[in-house]
């Protein structure tokens, strides 16, 4: 995770959000790094939110859906 941009990377746990109205919670199974992925590192841009996990690239199963959400059912 990206604590300050510019910074350096680390790794640690981050807390789970509730999951609101329309969103879902994918469980990442496989995440690749790329280029894009360490320019926030440098401060080019600076991302919005911090701390930043990495990985612009993921796939995953869901695993919850907020209250409106529609599209893969938890588990897919």
């Amino acid at each position: 995770m990206l604590e300050q941009s510019p910074g350096d990377y680390r790794y640690g746990d981050v807390r789970e959000q509730t999951v609101g109205p329309g969103q879902v919670r994918v469980r990442v199974v496989a995440s690749a790094l790329n280029h894009m992925d360490l320019w926030p590192a440098l401060g080019m841009p600076k991302p919005p939110l911090l701390p930043m996990v990495p990985g612009c690239d993921a796939a995953g199963v869901v695993a919850e859906v907020g209250e409106g959400g529609r599209g893969s059912p938890v588990g897919r």
